[in-house]
């Protein structure tokens, strides 16, 4: 028979590994950006939480299924891993879906 100990273990290690979001891959990162209307949007690790919105800055990382935003005024230059450059003008939301550097896509 299990002690309460090892079921009292066992759920706080679920928790812990449903709370946790499954490691981002990465994608890339900011060069530039302006100041005030510039955001990366990174997705909730779980459905139903809030979205992490990052103020854009030269070395800000990217991350698969982030998105650039931009509002009136903003801007953003972003450097993929494969070396890719992406100029982002303003009132502006791309999403990096997948960004594979062997093939470019």
């Amino acid at each position: 028979m299990r002690s309460k100990t090892t079921y009292l273990l066992l759920g706080v290690l679920a928790a812990l590994f449903l709370a946790s979001p499954l490691s981002a891959q990465k994608a890339g990162q900011i060069t530039k950006a302006t100041a005030t209307a510039a955001f990366v949007d990174q997705p909730p690790g779980r459905p139903n939480l809030k979205v992490n919105e990052i103020v854009a800055a030269p070395g800000t990382k990217i991350n698969w299924r982030d998105a650039l935003v931009t509002k009136s005024g903003g801007r953003i230059r972003a450097q993929l891993n494969d070396g890719s450059i992406l100029s982002i003008g303003q009132d502006t939301k791309l999403v990096v879906e997948k960004h594979d550097e062997k093939t470019q896509q």
